[in-house]
């Protein structure tokens, strides 16, 4: 089922609901008259309309035109991210705030040392983040 379709399903289904218990309702824009049927509706021009009503129910059209015809725009594509290899072989106790201090970020590898000791913090702060702790 496409989005379109199940906007406008779960749209029947609460203008029903609102139909069924009297409320008053106030419509801004092209909503088809049948819509909402046994609910007071009086159509609104302006945001003083609402005054004293229940419900509003609007088409896209119009809610865009109260956000000053500002519609929404999809995300920026996320390109691919460049992992980094974060060096801390040079330490023997390797802490949280180690990882934190190098901006350790998610898909990094940190690399320490074979006998390095890695606290548990550590281990859970790499985790959490999606860093990859390796041992030389």
């Amino acid at each position: 089922m496409d989005f379109e379709k199940l906007v406008e399903l779960a749209t029947k289904a609460i203008c029903e609901r609102l139909g069924s218990g009297g409320a008053k309702v106030v419509t801004f824009g092209d909503v088809p008259a049948g819509l909402v049927s046994g609910a007071e509706i009086k159509a609104g021009k302006t945001c003083a309309d609402a005054e004293g009503c229940d419900y509003i129910v609007m088409s896209a059209d119009s809610f865009y035109a109260m956000l000053g015809g500002k519609k929404p725009t999809a995300p920026a594509p996320v390109g691919p991210v460049e992992n980094k290899v974060v060096d801390l072989c040079g330490k023997r106790l390797i802490h949280e705030r180690d990882l934190r201090d190098k901006n350790t970020a998610r898909g990094d590898l940190v690399k320490v040392s074979g006998n390095a000791i890695i606290t548990a913090l550590a281990h859970d702060y790499a985790k959490g983040i999606g860093a990859k702790i390796q041992k030389e």
